[in-house]
């Protein structure tokens, strides 16, 4: 099946915004058009929509309506109907059928061995002339560029979007750009042996081109690690409710530091006496996010002495492409929470996973997920009353 992609170069929405699952749907839902929408994607001024054929011109006219005239408003979260364990082994009910409100979400951390991979606070170049010393290697002044095009991170490409929606003033998405004298260059795509005008070393913060940029400014704007902070946050109106985790790491993992799990909230409701409205005043302007809880992991055993259980190890898939299969075989602990953590946005809420000291961990791969449940936040007053049981 041949997949005809279409490009809304610098498009114009109603409101200038797009939700990319929402087009999908007033695409598909269009009997203008009858070749199936098989993705759409936002990039920084262009969207990609995908198709299974080619469409003729009529339905290239209806197209460029239905993106005219989309709203960005994000499809209805669906009610998900789970399927519990009902019986014990000797056959007595211990559950029925039952449903769970919002949508099922899930949020991997980025790896803590590998500080490419820690998009959450990093910070962005832009036009960043680069040096040389023999016109084909040239050096950023950075090293760990963040990478999110070669699958270290889950679900990359829509964190990409998430940043360049959540971040219309500057919506790189983590994109590394080169230009040579102001021209942009075509990186590499990614596991490829050939092609390309470039290769980028994320470690190292290098790009290496495959002909000489002899006489010519070099320039690039990419995003490099911060700190290792990981963020996990609501969006506005929503809560999230994280239902169980697991941690994951690779067998030559070196625990060699320490880490750090805080859950933040706005001092007006969690601490109101510290605001400088108070009587008497306190020292935090309204608006301050505070630690309400700080959990820290200084060795392996504590995680262990948290954690439910564990599945067998993951083994090792030595193959001719490292870059896609765990070289290292992986330990995995669960957690299960018999009380859901919430997250509300009225309430200012996030958790942030750090290594203190911001130096990573030796070994292959460390990372946690969560599992969690994303609906609608019932404000300041329902989230405290929920909180407080």
């Amino acid at each position: 099946m041949a997949i005809e992609t279409y490009l809304r170069t610098a498009f114009t929405t109603s409101n200038g915004a797009v939700d990319a699952e929402a087009l999908q749907a007033e695409i598909q839902a269009d009997a203008g058009i009858v070749p199936e929408c098989l993705g759409v994607t936002k990039k920084t001024t262009d969207v990609d929509i995908e198709f299974d054929a080619a469409l003729s011109g009529a339905e290239q006219t209806v197209l460029d309506g239905l993106v005219a005239a989309h709203t960005a408003t994000a499809l209805p979260e669906p009610t998900e109907v789970v399927q519990l364990e009902q019986r014990q082994a000797d056959g007595t009910p211990i559950f029925v059928q039952g449903a769970r409100l919002g949508k099922e979400v899930i949020y991997a951390t980025h790896n803590f061995t590998d500080p490419s991979t820690w998009y959450s606070e990093s910070a962005r170049v832009t036009d960043e002339t680069l040096s040389t010393s023999d016109d084909l290697v040239f050096d950023s002044a950075n090293t760990d560029w963040i990478d999110m095009t070669h699958g270290k991170v889950f679900d990359e490409d829509a964190l990409a979007a998430d940043q360049q929606e959540a971040n219309p003033g500057d919506p790189h998405g983590f994109e590394v750009i080169v230009k040579s004298d102001g021209v942009v260059m075509t990186q590499r795509e990614p596991f490829a042996a050939s092609g390309g005008d470039y290769t980028v070393n994320y470690a190292t913060g290098q790009v290496t081109f495959a002909v000489a940029q002899t006489g010519k400014t070099v320039t690039a704007s990419y995003s490099h690690k911060g700190t290792s902070g990981w963020i996990l946050e609501p969006v506005a109106g929503k809560v999230l409710t994280i239902e169980k985790s697991e941690v994951q790491f690779s067998d030559n993992i070196e625990f060699a530091g320490t880490l750090k799990m805080e859950t933040f909230g706005l001092a007006d409701f969690f601490a109101p006496h510290l605001l400088t409205t108070a009587t008497p005043p306190g020292p935090l302007p309204p608006g301050t996010k505070i630690p309400i809880e700080t959990t820290y992991y200084k060795t392996m055993f504590q995680l262990i002495d948290e954690a439910i259980g564990s599945f067998p190890p993951i083994p090792a898939f030595p193959s001719s492409s490292p870059e896609r299969a765990p070289q290292q075989a992986l330990q995995i602990f669960q957690f299960h929470y018999g009380a859901a953590k919430l997250l509300f946005s009225s309430l200012g809420m996030h958790t942030r996973i750090s290594i203190v000291g911001d130096t990573a961990f030796v070994g292959e791969r460390a990372t946690a997920t969560f599992y969690l449940t994303s609906h609608a936040d019932p404000g300041a007053a329902g989230a405290l009353q929920e909180l407080l049981g």
